[in-house]
């Protein structure tokens, strides 16, 4: 009886083995449905290769990035037809349409047109000739966006009717300019109103990266932000117009360049053709 037993025991186990193993054979026997895709950016003026170029499938997770030589590659794309889209800053998006077929490479090149960007709240960019607004990192900070740029023909335009800086500010967003308290001159004040006890907002300014004194005719000390902002403040008393080469102006603390105050009432940098 115990051989017996033995042999029973063993046939099952053997069957076992056998089912695993046909199981593996048409694993491996089954077809990849997915196939690979190798595509080349290049620019469609220059015909050079266009590095970090974004790729991507339609109806498909799979994105990439076309490295120095302008190629991307993407593994386990689903067979069918399928939009590849391609997009990269400075030129148009472009895409094209692919019939993938299981286990067939498939190879692309598409040409991006060149298109100018369009920089977020940029009033004018200035002249990149101004050799002291480069100097100062204004057209740096102009290409990030994140606050109003004021410079070359806008400005000279507004300096041609007036001399008076509070001219070139008096349309922009986030500020208002108001006469001081004794109607002697102007200052700024920001749109977000008053702050606590009642007190009024008003942005810091800085002149050739160096904090501006407002009441200059009468050597006072204002001290700006939402403390306090003298009787006889003049913004018009710091520079003519004329003499301005660009002007920034960021409405609350958060994209202030580190550098500066980031007051909560915003801040106005001021500069000048001689000083930058």
């Amino acid at each position: 009886m115990r051989p017996g037993i033995v042999a029973a025991r063993a046939l099952p186990l053997a069957m076992a083995a056998m089912l695993a193993l046909a199981g593996v054979a048409r694993a491996q026997a089954r077809p990849d449905s997915t196939t690979t895709l190798a595509v080349r950016v290049l620019d469609d003026a220059t015909g050079r290769p266009v590095a970090g170029a974004q790729v991507s499938i339609s109806d498909t997770r799979l994105r990439g990035a076309t490295d120095r030589k302008g190629v991307a590659r993407l593994d386990r794309v689903p067979a069918g037809g399928r939009t590849v889209k391609v997009t990269s800053l400075g030129y148009a998006t472009d895409s094209m349409q692919v019939a993938f077929e299981p286990g067939t490479p498939v190879e692309a090149e598409l040409r991006l047109a060149p298109q100018p960007v369009s920089l977020k709240g940029i009033v004018a960019a200035g002249e990149p000739g101004d050799r002291g607004l480069r100097a100062s990192g204004f057209y740096d900070r102009a290409r990030l966006g994140g606050a109003t740029f004021i410079a070359g023909e806008r400005l000279a335009s507004v300096a041609r009717r007036t001399n008076r800086l509070s001219s070139a500010l008096e349309n922009v967003q986030g500020l208002h300019v108001v006469p001081n308290k004794r109607g002697t001159g102007v200052i700024l004040v920001s749109t977000r109103g008053v702050v606590s006890f009642n007190k009024e907002c008003y942005p810091v300014v800085y002149l050739d990266g160096i904090r501006a004194n407002y009441d200059v005719t009468r050597g006072g000390r204002s001290k700006g932000g939402v403390d306090s902002m003298s009787d006889d403040a003049d913004l018009n008393a710091l520079v003519p117009l004329g003499d301005v080469a660009g002007i920034e102006v960021y409405q609350g603390a958060a994209n202030v360049p580190y550098q500066y105050e980031r007051n909560p009432c915003g801040v106005v940098l001021v500069w000048t053709k001689r000083g930058g």
